[in-house]
């Protein structure tokens, strides 16, 4: 179906498929004290994010494990979640 998708839709638009489980994005931690020194993890999360927020439209599509997405795919929507004010108006389709 995403073959399908991005077939017809690539003729009259830039199209850029980015694919979770070939990323590097580090695991959410637990927060730490004030005092602690904050470390920001050299990931692939802060690039990833700029395209998505970048796009006009954003296309989830995914195998379905368990009733659910991907791990991978969660992540990165999860990681998304500081920019949900730049996405907020974002179409959005889900395969």
């Amino acid at each position: 179906a995403i073959n399908t998708f991005i077939k017809g839709a690539a003729e009259h638009n830039e199209i850029e498929m980015i694919s979770p489980d070939k990323l590097h994005i580090a695991h959410a931690k637990a927060a730490k004290p004030v005092s602690a020194i904050r470390v920001v993890d050299q990931d692939d999360t802060n690039p990833t994010i700029d395209k998505i927020a970048a796009a006009d439209m954003i296309l989830f599509a995914t195998p379905v494990y368990w009733w659910g997405m991907t791990a991978q795919l969660k992540q990165v929507i999860d990681k998304c979640y500081c920019r949900g004010l730049q996405l907020k108006e974002k179409r959005l389709v889900e395969l």
